[in-house]
């Protein structure tokens, strides 16, 4: 496996903007990027779609990765930046210049997100490959043949929609996390199933998907459906995707992402220590609606809702607030006709706790 040196002890012990300079030194032309591209191919196979805010420390770091893609089928790079007020959008810009058949942006002059309008209002039209990938701008890859595995392996295994794959989870320093903050732990190659991800789940992280182009065969209506659907973005598509296919997961460690807490405008920076039972638990139920209007499908996730329960009435109970205390009736209140089931989840979930402490103090100590 190629990839850029990102690990402990390589480009992660320099300063950003070193690490940055230095990346740009090797970088490939646009010229010698396409020259190994099937000619035949008229327009690109993978759309390589980065959205990006207030990213001007990381974006290049994700550019960089995207650009050192080896295949031999064409992509495109779909950016869209959602009215940073940093230096993002010059950044940006400079890489356009370099990459003009390559590189296409989308700059918001007014923030959409604030606004709680999807950015992928946006960017969804532009998708124009046969295959679409994510990765966001403050996160990159790191293996240079990422695309061609996931590719290969999608063309090889028609019944599959997606396919994840590993991250490692690091700092803003590119510094690998361990324990509670790797969010992400290592998984072996696996299928994930409708039964699976009918839980909703999250197969995997953003920067690892890549899937087949349902965008350019799905209706208006449904597109909307999607857009108005009030979860996180990686949430409901990872649903979406799954309603339409298996979803394969691949052991290899392609991408990093960043976690970074102490600040930042990402939602993990935002939300980090916040009470968000309520909002999962709506999530669920909004999910549902979706997909049921969308593809008349039924989920059934009613244990998935009395997690949420059970856990905000241990958050409750652990943080002794009266708000969270709030949250968790409101929860239970929601739940009536369910609340046998509840209660015993409960119980069950009470006796599990102590053998979960132990197995995640003996993940530490072997990490």
């Amino acid at each position: 496996m190629w990839c850029l040196c990102y690990l402990d002890g390589g480009l992660s012990n320099l300063k950003l903007n070193d690490s940055n300079r230095e990346l740009r030194k090797g970088l490939r032309t646009e010229e010698e990027i396409m020259s190994s591209w099937n000619k035949t191919l008229k327009n690109p196979f993978v759309s390589i779609c980065c959205i990006t805010y207030n990213h001007g420390e990381f974006i290049e770091d994700a550019l960089n990765s995207f650009l050192m893609q080896e295949t031999e089928f064409p992509f495109e790079i779909i950016i869209h930046d959602d009215a940073s007020t940093d230096n993002t959008q010059s950044i940006i810009r400079q890489y356009e210049e370099k990459y003009p058949s390559i590189i296409k942006t989308i700059f918001q002059q007014e923030n959409r997100y604030s606004k709680g309008i999807s950015v992928a209002k946006y960017y969804i039209p532009h998708l124009r490959g046969i295959y679409v990938a994510h990765c966001e701008g403050d996160d990159y890859w790191t293996d240079r043949f990422k695309l061609k595995k996931q590719i290969e392996f999608l063309e090889d295994n028609p019944d599959y929609i997606a396919c994840y794959h590993n991250v490692r989870v690091v700092d803003e320093y590119k510094q690998k996390l361990h324990g509670k903050m790797d969010n992400y732990p290592y998984k072996s190659d696996h299928t994930i199933t409708f039964k699976d991800i009918e839980q909703v789940v999250l197969p995997g992280q953003t920067a690892s998907v890549l899937y087949r182009n349902h965008w350019l065969i799905e209706s208006r209506e449904n597109i909307d459906l999607f857009l108005n659907c009030k979860v996180n973005g990686d949430v409901k598509l990872a649903v979406m995707l799954g309603v339409k296919g298996k979803i394969f997961f691949m052991s290899d460690v392609m991408a990093d992402h960043r976690r970074v807490i102490g600040e930042g405008d990402s939602w993990t920076a935002k939300n980090y220590g916040k009470n968000l039972s309520q909002y999962y638990y709506e999530a669920v139920l909004n999910i549902n609606d979706f997909i049921y209007k969308a593809y008349g499908i039924k989920l059934k996730n009613d244990k998935k809702r009395r997690q949420v329960v059970v856990g905000a009435i241990y958050y409750s109970l652990k943080s002794r607030n009266r708000q969270d205390w709030r949250i968790a009736r409101t929860l239970i209140g929601q739940e009536k006709g369910e609340r046998t089931r509840l209660f015993f989840h409960f119980i069950l979930h009470t006796l599990k706790w102590p053998y979960r402490k132990i197995q995640q103090r003996c993940k530490r100590v072997w990490q």
